[in-house]
């Protein structure tokens, strides 16, 4: 299974862990191309955490599109990602 840590794994594991609705981790956690953040993509979605965000679940096409695979830009958004 991929090494998903700290508090993105907390996060996972908030969730449900593999038995939520983002499953099972697709990829060892990262850090994003900027260097700013860390990500790890999931079957149904994608956890990124920021220093000043925390950690976000993103949700459908815009969690692993890319390029840049880890969304460098989308993933700083303030707001949840679930949240209208």
């Amino acid at each position: 299974m991929p090494n998903v840590i700290g508090v993105i794994r907390d996060k996972w594991m908030e969730f449900g862990g593999a038995n939520s609705f983002l499953g099972e981790p697709l990829m060892d956690e990262a850090a994003t191309s900027d260097g700013i953040g860390r990500f790890s993509h999931f079957e149904g979605g994608s956890i990124y955490w920021t220093p000043q965000t925390g950690a976000r679940e993103v949700m459908g096409p815009s969690a692993t599109s890319g390029p840049p695979w880890d969304g460098s830009v989308r993933c700083w958004d303030t707001r949840s990602a679930t949240s209208p």
